[in-house]
Parts: C-alpha cells; structure tokens; sequence
C-alpha cells in the first residue's frame, strides 16, 4: 500500500547552526490598563519589536507563545511598587496573580520543524509593598507533553527584592516546551516577571537530490525525460536522494521532444572528463542538442523551500580544433518563473580537445536558496558562434535540495472570538486539535469541540484555502487552551471503476446492451462518439464501421438512416443479433437510467455539435463527462458552457506542464495512458487538485499498483475484475 507521508511527523537528520535571533519581552509600552489580561498569544512570531517586546537580528518568527492559564492569572501592571524589577525601564511588568487558588502560571513556547529554542534568562521579582512572609519560586521547563528538562529555584524573596533566573536552554529541533512558575502555595499577587530572553535557533534540513544520469534507461540521443528527476523519495536510475529526497520539487526540462529541441542522453566517451567528476565510471550525461537557450524549471509546493547548490558543465572531447569550433562560454541564470533573475554565471571559455588550452568542464556552485512555494528557472545560454555546435556540451550532478516551511498557527484575538491562521499545502487536510492540559502530548489531544455537543464538524479534514488558511469567530472554551493543527494526506480517492466502450468483454463494444451489461459492476460507461454525414452523433469507435457491424465503408460517408439498419452484435456473438448503432442521446439515457455516468469520448465532431445535443437532451452539464485527446476542443466546449467536466486524454509523459496546459484548455481532469503513471504522477496531481484517471488496464496486478498509487479512477476491458480488487 501507499505510505503517507505526514508532514507534522515526518523526521528529518538536522545540524543545528549558530543563530543570533532573540525577542526579549519586556512588557513596557503595552498600552494596557494595570491589572488587564495579558493577550493570551502576546509576543509570538516576532520578526519587529512591538510594545512590550524588542527584537533583535531577525528575531523568532518560528516560535509562538502561549500566557496560560490566561485570563486571571498574567495581568499586566505598572505602578511604582515594581520599580526594582524593572529595573528603571518603564514601570509595566506582567504579574502572576494567583491569589484565586489559579493553576500554576505557564508559559508555553510552541517551536516547528525547522528551528530549535534557545530560553536564555528572566528577572522575576516581588512588589514593594510585600507584606506576605517572604518566599521563593520553582520554575520547571518541561518537554510539551513530556518530563522536566531543567529546574530553577529563586532565591525567598521579600518586598521589592529581585532575582536574575538564567537557563541557558537549547532545545531539540521542532520540540515544544512549557515553563511553569510554581509559588510553594504562597497564592498571592506579590510577585511578576520581566525581561523574558529567548532565541530560536535555525536548522539545516539536508534532503538532497543529485542528478547523474548514469543508469538512464534508452539508447544515447533519446530526450531526456520532461520530468526527469521529478518528486523524489528514493534513488533510482539517474538520481541519487539522501535524507528523503526532494518529493515536493518537480523538474521540467524545456525544451523536450523532437531533435534538435531538446536535452538528450548521451553517453560516450567525449563526455568522460566531465562525467568522471561522479566517480562512478559510467559516462552517461544531458547534453545540449542545439544552441538554442535550455532550461530546467524547478516547481515547488507552497511550502516547499529550493535549494540550489551546484551543476557541472563540460565539452566533448571531439569538439573540433581546426578552428571550426573555437572555446565558448555558458551563462546561467536562476529566475523566478515570470520574474526578474536573481543569480548569473558565465564559465570560461571551455573546449574539450585535450589539444586546446581551454578547460574541459566547470564546476559551479549556486548555494542557493529560496522562498516557500516559489519556483524558479535555470536557463543556459551559450556565447557567441556557440549556437552554431553548442551540440558539444553537456551537464552532469545537478545537486540540489528542499527544505519544508515548518507549519506554523498563529492565534488572535480580534474580538470576543479567536482568528487561527497557518501556512496549508494545496490538496492537504487539517484538523485543529486541543487541550487544557499540557502535560500530554498534542497527539493524545482531542478535536476542538467548542460547544460539546457533537459540534466539531468544522475542526476536522479542514480544507487548505492554499498557501493560508484562516478560522475566523472561533469560539474559546476553558482557560489556558492550548491548539494545535495537524495535516494530514486526505484519504484516498474511492477508486472509479469505468467500462471501456461499455462492459466489452461480455457484450458488443459501444452498444446499448454493453453499457446494460456494465450496471452491475461499473460506476461509469465510456463509449465513442463519431459524427454521419448528416450530422448527427453515433456511437462508433474506428472511422469505418467494417470491424464492429456488418457493414463497410466510413462512418463520416453514411446517414444516420442508414446507420440505424446496422448488426452491431452479431460479430460479437449471435446472442446480440440486430443490436443497433446507439445515438449518442440513447447511449446517455440508458447511462442514466442504469445508474452510471456517461464518459463521452469525442473521436469526431465539433464542440458546437456536441453542445447542441447536450442542450436538445435536457441534461444538466453535471449529468456526464467528455473526454478528448484534442485539447483545442475542450477548450471550445467548456467556452460554450463552462459547468461542463471535461477530461484530457494523452499518452504523452505526465508533469506540471501536462497539468498546467489541461488546466489552461478548460480540463477538469486527466485520463492518461496507464504506462505513464507511477506514484510520483499520481502524487504531483493530488498536489495539484487535479483528478487523475487512467486507461486501459485488463491485468490485475497493475491494477492493483495503481490502486495503491491513490489513482482516482480505472478505465478496463473487465470491470468485474477491477471490482473484485476493491474494498
């Protein structure tokens, strides 16, 4: 079965880096009332001060804070009495009021994948106007969910005496952590806090991929596949992952197809010098056909983060020395796609004969890295008459990684209701979690159910809005509520069982009694649609109706009268003597009635033929489905009535680009040649919300891989058996 990958566990190898960042919250210009609750999310994700809270080299934009329990218990106060404790600043302090017999005061520092916290120090003090026996606090930091990682004890403290509390805590990478403040039972209003210190520290992600084109299936001078090293997770021919891959980039190579357009696989000895740099013997890299300007464009999620190290370039070592074919150079430029470029290199002059002085290959090293979900394109660009024989050159160990936008909630407070915002992936689910009681893990918490009542329909499989998405009016229920929201891979689509030309294996292709045979066994009928010479719509696969009926002669030559007097049965099997040639109405109809939804393949006809019919049928434009291999009619048919769920058939490779061009024609879907489809398409189009369907599978065992992919439907010859192999 498929694996899922869930973004909120999955555990990456992480170095940790040096980091500067800090917030220090000092509380001073808040602009509360003495004795106001303090916001319960105050100084979370700080990349500027704010009043209360000073920033400094970047700040913490990664960790939130969480003041519970919050309301009555860290109030905000300014009088005189603290003068001491805030150290001649200003007079505002956040004071822990626990005279109530309120739990012990915390403060909870939610830190995501990607960063660590760093807690430095706090100044916690007593009130001038003590009268209380003199005591001290514990303040324990604890693992969220977890034990004690660090324990302080204040010195006993009476009217106005103050006490520096240092930790010097680096926490594990993507941990979260809860400092408690524990007065011995004292319960009074005597004592505050100020001068908070802490830092997040960055994480080095290493997921790498690096392409070497060794091992690349197909005999030299075949393209380079368009998607080629494309959604990673594991090694195989021509790539090499480490730390899991690069599964959230996708690759288009472009130009690709017909030569001289195109990169290509080359793999003789001329390349050596540069392909030696792999080490691993085998001469196989992407050369240059042409001079014209190459590219490969680098497609991310939203929160997906490139990283761009390095590429080889090189010259075969045939490149010719009588002058014919001077040294050229490349220039390389990193864009964003539709943008401004941001990076350039241009080699020197290189030129493979050992005879000529030029060097042979370059290394070049990007260190780049980019911002979430942006996408970028490195274009190649030779110098010069080298347009005229750039088929000399090549790449090799293009390198380069992804590093995941940790999923960051970020909780306000407009009104009397809270407004949850977090970074969401296209195509993902969430489902926002809670508790009152941070002693457990956040994955023993429950879904928020406000109102307790069965009422937590809207706090699971919440649907990604796209790069953010917002819960707005909120209600709170409980103090020192905690959230968390979790994504997740949404369930696997119900596999559509779909009947080639109706149940062909058991009746006559295209005909009323195969789409009757498929009721049992099929959720929908496809068939074929061809036009008469008098312009009517039939059902009718091959452009002559020799193979499929007694007749012979074009489809395209006869009248529908004349197609009406057809046997399309009897070279099936004498049991389906006289079956006629359907009209595509009465293809439809029957479709409905048996409880299956139409897939209407257009072979022939124009988009205005088929709208006509549609309309002189009464349908509603969500009764059925077309497909076509014609983009161009598509996009006709759905400019004519957009409500219309229009497939695109193809055999080609699928990638973004198969994706964006059938989004571009009005395609609502995708229906592919089986062969190209692996788990990598059928995840790229799950990322791009695009339903994906496949044709024509009659073996069971593929079938069933293609199950396991998550494929949304099945296109067979035996719907039976389909049928049989799902749950």
């Amino acid at each position: 079965m498929k694996r899922q990958r869930l973004h909120h566990l999955t555990a990456f190898f992480l170095a940790l880096s040096a980091s500067v960042h800090a917030t220090i919250v000092t509380l001073d210009g808040i602009g509360l009332a003495s004795n106001a609750d303090l916001p319960l999310n105050f100084a979370s994700n700080l990349d500027v001060d704010i009043p209360g809270a000073t920033v400094t080299n970047g700040a913490t934009p990664n960790v939130s804070l969480v003041w519970s329990p919050s309301p009555n218990v860290w109030e905000v106060h300014g009088s005189a009495v603290w003068d001491n404790l805030d150290a001649g600043t200003g007079t505002d302090v956040v004071q822990l009021d626990v005279n109530g017999g309120e739990a012990d005061p915390s403060i909870l520092f939610i830190v995501p994948v990607g960063v660590a916290l760093q807690l430095n120090s706090l100044d916690i003090g007593h009130a001038a106007d003590q009268t209380e026996v003199p005591y001290g606090w514990t303040i324990t930091l604890h693992e969220l969910g977890g034990p004690a990682v660090l324990t302080n004890t204040t010195a006993v403290m009476g009217p106005g005496d103050v006490d520096f509390v240092s930790f010097q805590f680096l926490g594990e990478p993507g941990k979260s952590y809860i400092l408690r403040f524990d007065d011995g039972g004292a319960d009074t209003v005597r004592a505050a806090i100020d001068n908070l210190n802490f830092n997040q520290v960055g994480t080095n992600l290493t997921n790498e991929t690096t392409l070497v084109f060794n091992g690349l299936s197909g005999p030299i001078n075949t393209p380079v596949p368009t998607g080629f090293g494309s959604n990673l997770s594991a090694s195989g021919p021509g790539a090499v992952v480490t730390n899991g891959g690069t599964p959230d980039i996708a690759l288009t190579w472009s130009p690709s197809g017909t030569a001289p357009n195109r990169w290509e696989v080359h793999g003789t000895a001329p390349f050596l010098a540069l392909d030696s740099t792999s080490g691993n013997g085998t001469v196989t890299v992407a050369q240059i056909e042409s001079g014209d300007t190459r590219s490969i464009t680098f497609t991310t999620t939203e929160r997906a983060i490139l990283h761009l190290h390095s590429i080889d370039i090189g010259h075969a070592s045939d490149q010719r020395t009588d002058g014919s074919e001077p040294a050229f150079t490349w220039t390389l430029t990193l864009s964003e796609v539709g943008g401004e470029s941001l990076l350039t290199h241009t080699t020197v002059p290189l030129h493979g004969a050992a005879t000529d002085p030029a060097p042979a290959t370059e290394h070049i090293d990007f260190n780049f890295t980019g911002e979430p979900g942006t996408d970028y394109v490195l274009t190649f660009t030779p110098s010069g008459n080298g347009a005229n024989y750039a088929l000399r050159a090549a790449i090799d160990n293009l390198r380069f990684g992804q590093e995941s936008t940790p999923l960051q909630l970020k909780i306000t407070m407009p009104g009397s209701t809270l407004q949850l915002q977090w970074n969401s992936t296209s195509g993902k689910l969430y489902d926002l979690l809670s508790s009152t009681n941070s002693f457990t893990q956040p994955s023993g918490w429950s879904i928020y159910d406000p109102d307790g009542a069965d009422g937590n329909e809207p706090f699971t499989n919440i649907a990604s809005a796209g790069a953010l998405t917002t819960l707005t009016n909120v209600s709170q229920n409980g103090a020192g509520r905690l959230f968390v929201v979790v994504e997740k891979d949404p369930p696997p689509p119900t596999v559509m069982v779909i009947a080639h030309r109706g149940d062909s294996l058991n009746a006559p292709e295209n005909t009323l009694a195969a789409i009757d045979t498929a009721a049992s066994t099929a959720d929908m009928t496809e068939f074929d649609v061809r036009t008469t010479s008098d312009g009517e719509l039939v059902l009718m696969h091959d452009t002559t109706i020799d193979r499929t009926t007694d007749g012979t002669g074009a489809i395209a030559s006869m009248t529908l009268a004349q197609v009406r007097v057809l046997d399309a049965g009897s070279w099936f099997s004498p049991a389906f003597e006289d079956e006629p040639v359907p009209s595509l109405a009465e293809a439809i109809a029957k479709s409905l009635s048996d409880g299956l939804v139409p897939v209407i393949e257009r072979k022939a006809g124009s988009a205005a033929a088929y709208h006509a019919a549609f309309i002189e049928a009464g349908l509603d434009p969500t009764d059925f489905k077309v497909i076509a291999f014609d983009p161009n009619f598509l996009a006709a048919l759905h400019a004519l009535e957009p409500a219309y769920e229009l497939g695109l058939l193809s055999g080609a490779p699928f990638n973004q680009q198969a994706i964006d061009q059938a989004r571009a024609n009005g395609a609502d879907f995708m229906n592919w040649n089986h062969s190209n489809i692996d788990q990598a398409a059928v995840d790229l189009a799950r990322i791009n919300g695009m339903p994906l369907f496949v044709y024509t599978v009659n073996d069971a065992a593929r079938m069933q891989a293609l199950i396991d992919f998550g494929i949304h439907g099945i296109t067979t010859d035996n719907p039976a058996l389909l049928r049989s192999l799902l749950p």
